[in-house]
């Protein structure tokens, strides 16, 4: 019994460590956005307005993706 509640716990730490790793690597991608916008706003580079459009749909679809997952390992809304 101790083994697998061991077991369980460490599934559930592994679940909730790659969950926290997601979440910073998705933080970089904002960052990196945000600066990729601030200085196409400095140079008023219209041009990159599109690119960063696309990369700003990416992340919402992966945001979506990350709440889901976070719901799911959480036990809160969004199973099924």
């Amino acid at each position: 019994m101790l083994e697998l509640s061991a077991s369980l716990f460490g599934g559930t730490f592994g679940l909730v460590l790659g969950l926290i790793l997601q979440g910073r690597a998705f933080a970089a991608r904002i960052e990196k956005v945000r600066k990729e916008t601030e200085e196409a706003w400095s140079r008023q580079d219209w041009s990159k307005l599109p690119i960063l459009a696309a990369e700003l749909e990416g992340l919402e679809k992966d945001a979506k993706s990350l709440i889901g997952q976070a719901q799911r390992i959480l036990g809160g809304r969004g199973r099924g």
